[in-house]
């Protein structure tokens, strides 16, 4: 081989660990996996070849797939490799369709090592990187080394899921000042290569000679690498590394802006029937909640002179998805126009005004995009707007949705006391009326909660409550622990409970209880939930639900904290990409800055000051200029604590005090 030029390390795949909502998800082996991030489409001037080297002595495979610059996969084969071998692969060879990225897949067990190898046909050289596996959502191309020789500069950067994404870039200096920042949408599995110094990006009179860094996030996995060069004479290639957070206003989080939309689900997961033609236990019914803040050195909530509305990325009905408006009008008593839910919204709407906050109920959300390929994170954009109709704030928010139930495990035809009618449903309701009497069959659609009183729909039957009797019933026909609670609740596929707690190694038995517990008779189903305070210092007040609460200035805790069973950071990419949005990085929001403007901070709002460093000594300049009205948010209308706990009556004769 000849002599490199260069040779780096490349930042390749940034999968998620534990996220089986990822490459795992689509039906792929478990293993690991690597992103080919950059295949050049001048065949005439590069060669490009991928080395494969196996380092053990047992016989080892990979799986090879090619991505065309629509992101469709145009190629996937399985290469085998002897113990020890060795293989050289021309990415160009006439068997490969035109491709721009690619995705290696190895099984568990096997050590191998890829290396991509360019060849620059015309000027000779070679320049060289190895494909390693890298976990983190946000990329970071470092070009603090640039020098004017090199005439422009580039990247290459791959959306590695099957998701489109909209990918956020943001320049930086030495001093982490935003330089210039702007967004691209890719489509899943495609790839952008572009001159960042060119018209459509960041310009040609931006000022390299100032820039150390650009950063790149968006709420799937990416890979990448930097690419600059003079002409076709000579390319360095660097590293894109993985990074933590991003500078502020590198998406949503606009400093310059006087507001703030933070928008979140309520409970981390929605669940729906995947056929209502037979019963239904919970139909269509996603819930969407948001606070509009006024950015200040005291912010306010406002609801007054704001509308707020929402949409969903690649999802614009659910028509045709399922069955439920056949049926809805038998199990609910509603006649309901196609794609109207329970409670008048629809797809895309405008939120209802509260007190101090908004809030869209029963929106009939499906877990299918448009084309019909299955997202359980489905991603809402939600905008706030003033009375004239301007744009005050806009995020991005996961709302998540999967009608996966697998009754069918154990109620297939002749699964349970021999009954067999051909769809497990039927099999169902054909129990429930042998062993209680009852006609089900000859009464079909049929709302459980019709009979069963439920807590989640509002119904009071005249029978015990589902939850009770559906956990009793199977408390000793599942097993103990995750893997039971996914028979019924989603599921292998979707994965639910992602959160913060579960990627500390908690699961749902650790706050629920075992199956015994939940279907106790004096337990209040949907209301006697685990208090935050169990296990932490800090919890809701005594019976009441933690997506109710409100704390900090009276934000609800799950616009800061993130939605039951999805508590931030997330082990899902997209629940996170709000917060990256707001104060960039992942984890709960605690920036201060996102809302105060008065330079305060604070990494505890529960119980550290959110004044800046040496705010005693100033504070009363501050009540001076603008009064002590405001301080009543946080030290109560007597100003002697409130959710403080700091009285002004400690040190002076009151608030308006001289002393």
């Amino acid at each position: 081989m000849k002599t490199k030029l260069y040779v780096f390390a490349a930042v390749v795949l940034m999968q998620f660990a534990g996220a089986p909502w990822s490459l795992v998800q689509a039906g792929q082996s478990v293993g690991k996996n690597y992103v080919l991030p950059h295949i050049p489409t001048e065949r005439s001037t590069w060669d490009c070849l991928l080395i494969v080297d196996n380092l053990q002595g047992n016989e080892a495979s990979f799986v090879l797939e090619l991505f065309n610059e629509a992101g469709r996969s145009v190629f996937t084969d399985n290469f085998p490799l002897p113990g020890f071998g060795y293989s050289e692969i021309n990415l160009f060879d006439s068997r490969f369709p035109d491709s721009v990225t690619g995705m290696i897949r190895v099984s568990d067990g096997a050590t191998l090592s890829f290396r991509v190898v360019y060849r620059n046909r015309i000027d000779g050289g070679v320049a060289e990187f190895r494909l390693t596996e890298v976990t983190a959502p946000i990329l970071a191309f470092n070009f603090g080394t640039y020098n004017r020789a090199l005439t422009w500069k580039g990247l290459a950067l791959v959306n590695t899921s099957d998701q489109s994404a909209t990918v956020r870039f943001s320049a930086v200096d030495g001093s982490v000042r935003v330089l210039g920042s702007f967004s691209r949408d890719v489509p899943g599995h495609s790839r952008m290569a572009f001159v960042l110094n060119d018209g459509n990006a960041f310009g040609p009179d931006f000022p390299w000679d100032q820039c150390v860094r650009v950063y790149a996030s968006a709420p799937v996995s990416l890979a990448g690498l930097n690419i600059s060069g003079i002409q076709n004479k000579k390319l360095l290639f660097t590293e894109a590394e993985p990074a933590t957070e991003v500078p502020w206003g590198t998406g949503g989080g606009d400093p310059a802006s006087a507001y703030v939309v933070i928008a979140w689900n309520d409970l981390g997961m929605h669940c729906y029937d995947d056929d209502f033609s037979t019963f239904s236990i919970l139909p269509p019914y996603n819930v969407l909640w948001a606070q509009v803040v006024r950015r200040g050195a005291s912010p306010e909530i406002v609801t007054d002179g704001v509308t707020v509305s929402y949409s969903f990325e690649n999802n614009t009905t659910s028509v045709g998805k399922t069955n439920f408006w056949n049926y809805a009008d038998k199990l609910f008593g509603f006649q309901l126009a196609q794609d109207v839910g329970l409670k008048g919204k629809r797809l895309e709407d405008v939120m209802d005004r509260a007190s101090d906050h908004f809030i869209a109920e029963g929106i009939p959300l499906t877990q299918f995009n448009d084309d019909g390929t299955v997202n359980y994170y489905q991603t809402a954009v939600v905008t706030a707007k003033d009375a004239s109709g301007n744009i005050l704030a806009q995020t991005r928010t996961i709302v998540p949705v999967s009608n996966e139930m697998h009754c069918s495990n154990c109620h297939e035809d002749n699964g349970v006391k021999g009954i067999a009618t051909g769809f497990y449903r039927t099999n169902i309701l054909s129990l429930h009326d042998r062993e209680e009497g009852t006609h089900l069959m000859d009464n079909r659609p049929v709302l459980c909660a019709s009979c069963h009183s439920s807590n989640a729909l509002g119904t009071t039957g005249n029978q015990d409550d589902l939850s009770h009797v559906i956990h009793r019933k199977h408390k000793d026909k599942v097993p103990a622990g995750i893997d039971g609670c996914y028979n019924c609740h989603p599921g292998p596929s979707t994965q639910c409970l992602r959160g913060a707690m579960f990627q500390a190694g908690q699961e749902c038995t650790d706050c629920h209880g075992t199956m015994a517990d939940v279907g106790n008779g004096s337990r209040r189903p949907w209301l006697d939930e685990p208090n935050c305070g169990d296990c932490h210092e800090y919890g809701t007040p005594a019976g009441q639900l933690y997506r109710m609460s409100t704390g900090h200035g009276g934000m609800y805790c799950e616009s800061c904290h993130g939605s039951t069973h999805a508590i931030l950071a997330s082990g899902y990419a997209g629940d996170n990409e709000q917060n990256i949005l707001l104060q960039g990085k992942p984890g709960a929001l605690g920036n201060c800055s996102v809302c105060h403007t008065d330079g305060r901070t604070g990494s505890n709002p529960h119980t550290a000051s959110p004044h800046p460093d040496g705010w005693e000594k100033s504070h009363g300049d501050y009540v001076e200029n603008n009064g002590y009205a405001s301080c009543a948010r946080c030290h109560g209308a007597d100003y002697r604590g409130g959710t403080s706990g700091v009285s002004c009556y400690q040190c002076h004769n009151g608030p308006g005090g001289d002393d």
